[in-house]
């Protein structure tokens, strides 16, 4: 036992002979702070000046201390708001220590200027406190008139249209693909796509109505005109050249339709004119009207598809050249872009378009040889596409050589848009393997009558008489 004695007493020597350290915090210059400092607030508001009434506000304290969280108040204009605080994103410190607390949020402002005022405390004896202020000034907008103008704004793209692919879009599709054949191990087909839009064009739009007005319209009615200030206003769909809602002043939504079945695939620009009515909803004793300028509609007909009415080639792109020089390319698939002329430079002239928002592509119209123009579309993907000066599809071409070119019935008398055959070319291991597609049609009316597979298997038609017949069957091999 008295070894172990011996051990305990010169471990208890040996403590008592380590020097003690005084723990303190440090500030600058190595000079111990000072105790129970005050603790620090800080009050920020967006703006200064606002005119609207919520303001974003944010209040940040910390101490060298804790903090005392139920003397944490607010004040505005000198009355006390702190109820403000706890209805906010509160973000403490972690572990909920209470050391530096944040509150954020917006800030409900009376018309005027006045002060915003935050004061937190210490836990310590005694307590210390801090406050800081913001000078906030709310100029509240005008009272609305008794009648105002409609305010409007187009609620769909006006570079693009998709026919089919919308939330409000009427139109009856349908497609049809030949059997698959097979070119370097690759099923393929040729499609073929109907849309009763492209068989019954119509031009449609959609707009957006706001009236801010403080006495609400009995109705409002919407026109389309095809000059501005004109008189030539547009038959809509509903028989008449107007269509009326119930009158409100939230934001309504209305849309205009008209057919187009005389009207050839292109860009259209029209007035869309919106008048809100004050008063009884049938002797209305005021009105005002606003007018949306030189609205594009985008229209494609194939009414007298010699596929059948309202029937495309699948991926059959083709350029219409607009008067103007923009162009608007359909691609088959009831997709219609716009591509705005942007510059033309050089001998021979070279023309360089803005393509449609979100289309990354670069699309240029050039010489290639001699008197042959082209336009040349360049995708992201390394894909190029040529057309020809009439703007039908010429080649589609991908980064890795693969190639599908369009022959036409150059010859034809009757419509030479139409297809003669296909040439597909894919390229496996260095190896082009070339596939044909052969397209048929009536000698007399120029219809399509079958689909030649490259491995001879036929897919027949069967279309109705008249210029605007349709296809009635299909019927495969």
């Amino acid at each position: 036992m008295r070894p172990v004695q011996l051990a305990l007493s010169s471990l208890l020597i040996l403590i008592s002979s380590i020097p003690r350290i005084a723990v303190a915090q440090f500030c600058a210059d190595n000079n111990p702070c000072p105790s129970n400092q005050a603790p620090s607030i800080q009050v920020w508001v967006s703006q200064g000046s606002v005119n609207q009434q919520g303001v974003g506000l944010t209040i940040y304290a910390s101490d060298d201390g804790t903090l005392s969280m139920g003397s944490w108040k607010l004040w505005y204009k000198g009355l006390p708001v702190g109820s403000w605080i706890g209805s906010t994103g509160l973000v403490d410190d972690p572990g909920s220590l209470h050391t530096s607390v944040s509150a954020t949020g917006i800030f409900t402002l009376t018309a005027g200027t006045g002060y915003l005022t935050s004061e937190i405390c210490d836990t310590a004896g005694p307590q210390v406190c801090s406050a800081d202020s913001v000078l906030v000034t709310y100029t509240p907008p005008p009272p609305p008139p008794a009648i105002a103008t409609p305010i409007l704004s187009l609620a769909q793209p006006s570079d693009y249209r998709l026919l089919d692919d919308c939330a409000t879009c009427a139109s009856g599709t349908t497609a049809y693909s030949t059997p698959a054949f097979f070119a370097n191990g690759a099923p393929h087909s040729t499609t073929l796509r109907y849309s009763s839009e492209l068989g019954k064009p119509s031009g449609y739009a959609e707009v957006d109505v706001k009236v801010t007005s403080s006495n609400i319209p009995s109705r409002i009615r919407i026109r389309l005109r095809k000059t501005p200030n004109g008189s030539d206003w547009v038959p809509l769909m509903n028989g008449a050249t107007a269509a009326y809602v119930s009158g409100d002043t939230a934001s309504v939504r209305m849309a205009v339709q008209f057919a187009a079945d005389s009207m050839s695939t292109g860009m259209y620009r029209r007035e869309i004119v919106v008048t809100a009515f004050y008063g009884s909803e049938f002797a209305p004793t005021d009105s005002t009207t606003a007018v949306l300028p030189g609205v594009r509609f985008f229209i494609q007909n194939e009414n007298r598809s010699r596929y059948g009415r309202g029937w495309r080639v699948s991926g059959d792109e083709r350029i219409h050249r607009q008067g103007d020089g923009n162009l608007v390319l359909t691609d088959g698939d009831g997709h219609l872009e716009f591509f705005q002329l942007g510059s033309c430079t050089g001998t021979p002239e070279i023309c360089s378009y803005v393509a449609p928002t979100g289309d990354f592509s670069t699309l240029t119209r050039m010489v290639k040889s001699g008197s042959d123009t082209v336009w040349v579309r360049t995708t992201r993907d390394g894909t190029t596409t040529e057309w020809g000066s009439t703007g039908l599809l010429r080649s589609r071409t991908d980064r890795w050589g693969n190639r599908f070119a369009i022959e036409r019935m150059t010859s034809d008398t009757l419509d030479v848009s139409r297809i003669y055959r296909t040439k597909l070319e894919t390229v496996v291991g260095g190896v082009t393997v070339t596939k044909y597609t052969t397209f048929t049609y009536n000698g007399s009316t120029g219809r399509l009558t079958g689909i030649t597979l490259p491995d001879s298997r036929q897919v027949t038609f069967t279309q109705s008489s008249g210029a605007f017949g349709g296809l009635l069957s299909i019927t495969d091999p």
